[in-house]
């Protein structure tokens, strides 16, 4: 049966509690609950599994002006609140947001949210908004509302969700067998699936993204023909309101995952083999009529100090950032621009057989190529080189590959550093403002940052210890040269 044809409130609910182990489903309240749910719709919701009464005479008893949310997995609930006063509700874990507001005299009354996989997905309208996931492919099929006021029974779906979800679901009939992707830090829209004998990575995106995901394709394609590393495009289409694109399918292991149980000297060779490619990515020719880096960043340097002022970043030490900036802004006035990744670090390659491929374009973007190492760092080293950090054999490979010649000399531009320094205080700033507002983020963001500026000496030293420490490790290596500014 298909579950969007189905606009009767007791049909819905009998066919989810009989289906509840093939679906994932979430619920928010926004401004009330519904005063006038009779004691048969209240069994029909409790169905599911949950444990609220929702009739007006039994459970809420008039007292429907409250938050509520649950998320049910199967015969499992997850999680589910009823709110005893007028608060927003949240509900946050690694694919699901959800927010559950009600009316307040002085605020009027917010959305209602829930998101999957940080996409939107909630009807948003007074009452009851539920959200149906397919647990088979991980795809929301459905987003309904219902308030009850009367005895009506009525369902009511948004448009633009509605046509959405038809549109991946046609897309993904078009597949043989299709199965969500969960690993990564993003799993939005990421499917496996097959057609006939071969096997294809999947993305899909909001049709907003056409633009945008048509540039991402085309540069991937410039970059197969010019040897980059990287899962080879096969089709990129739109459907509706969906664009897709689908890639071949990596076989092996995510690099980070991987990394720890290698020993220091393979991990090294991998970063030697990382920076070779990378600079082969920086390699793909573009067009020269980008406005001046030096320019730009500049720009984006200044708005984000105003930034840090207006959201309050607790940053101690915003003023030795500014002063280390103006010190080096003639740095970037000879710096080229290409195609960078903006992403690039052991997350997102994969590694099979001795071999390396780049994913996860999704931040392409054109500047300095020296600003793509500001990934690859360790992110937890505060004062030099932990036992076993095998991110810093992979960075330090990965820097020494880039500047490395034919015969493995390495030989480190003098202003390296000096800008590996500024990109990667800077990012880590930008990444602390991001998240400002989200108190567990930005405590974690605030410590990368404290601990980036501890490895750099308070930024009086431009070669971090974690890179001396590794080479001094290396050194032992007498057919290996190396040679540092």
């Amino acid at each position: 049966m298909d579950i969007l044809k189905i606009n009767d409130f007791k049909e819905y609910f009998e066919y989810l509690s009989k289906n509840k182990e093939d679906h994932i489903i979430l619920i928010c309240s926004r401004s009330n609950i519904g005063k006038d749910i009779s004691d048969v719709q209240a069994d029909l919701i409790q169905s599911l599994g949950i444990k609220t009464d929702f009739s007006s005479k039994r459970g809420l008893n008039g007292k429907h002006r409250r938050g509520y949310y649950a998320v049910i997995d199967g015969e499992e609930v997850i999680a589910e609140e009823l709110g005893s006063d007028e608060k927003t509700l949240r509900y946050k874990d690694k694919r699901f947001f959800i927010k559950s507001t009600v009316y307040t005299h002085d605020k009027g009354v917010e959305p209602a949210s829930i998101l999957v996989d940080k996409t939107e997905y909630c009807a948003n309208k007074k009452g009851l908004n539920v959200v149906v996931i397919d647990k088979k492919t991980g795809r929301p099929i459905d987003s309904i509302n219902f308030y009850i006021s009367s005895e009506a029974w009525e369902l009511k779906r948004n448009s633009k969700t509605k046509k959405r979800m038809i549109s991946e679901n046609k897309v993904l009939k078009t597949f043989d067998e299709v199965k969500r992707v969960t690993s990564g830090m993003s799993s939005v829209g990421k499917y496996r699936v097959t057609q006939g004998e071969n096997k294809l990575f999947l993305r899909m995106y909001n049709s907003e993204k056409f633009d945008r995901k048509e540039y991402e394709v085309g540069v991937m394609n410039e970059l197969v023909k010019i040897g980059v590393p990287l899962a080879k495009p096969v089709e990129f289409g739109k459907h509706e309101s969906i664009v897709y694109y689908t890639t071949e399918w990596l076989e092996g292991k995510i690099l980070s995952s991987k990394i720890r149980e290698l020993s220091s000297k393979k991990v090294y060779d991998i970063g030697i083999m990382a920076g070779k490619a990378l600079k082969l990515m920086h390699g793909l020719p573009v067009d020269s009529s980008e406005i001046c880096w030096s320019i730009k960043y500049a720009d984006n340097f200044d708005e984000l100090m105003v930034l840090c002022e207006e959201k309050g970043l607790k940053f101690h030490k915003l003023d030795v950032v500014r002063a280390y900036f103006n010190k080096h802004r003639h740095l970037l006035e000879t710096r080229p621009q290409g195609f960078v990744h903006n992403d690039y670090g052991v997350h997102n390659i994969m590694i099979s057989k001795k071999k390396l491929t780049f994913f996860d374009f999704d931040t392409l973007g054109f500047g300095d190529p020296w600003i793509d190492f500001v990934q690859i760092i360790p992110r937890d080293d505060k004062v030099g080189l932990r036992e076993k950090d095998a991110t810093s054999f992979f960075a330090t490979g990965c820097i020494n590959g880039y500047f490395s010649d034919e015969n493995g000399v390495v030989n480190l531009p003098e202003d390296f550093w000096k800008l590996f320094t500024l990109y990667s205080i800077v990012r880590r700033i930008q990444s602390a403002v991001r998240v400002i507002d989200r108190e567990q983020s930005a405590q974690m963001k605030l410590a990368e940052l404290e601990n980036f500026y501890a490895a750099s000496d308070d930024m009086m030293e431009d070669v971090p210890k974690w890179y001396r420490n590794t080479m001094e490790l290396l050194q032992d290596k007498p057919h290996r040269k190396i040679y540092t500014s």
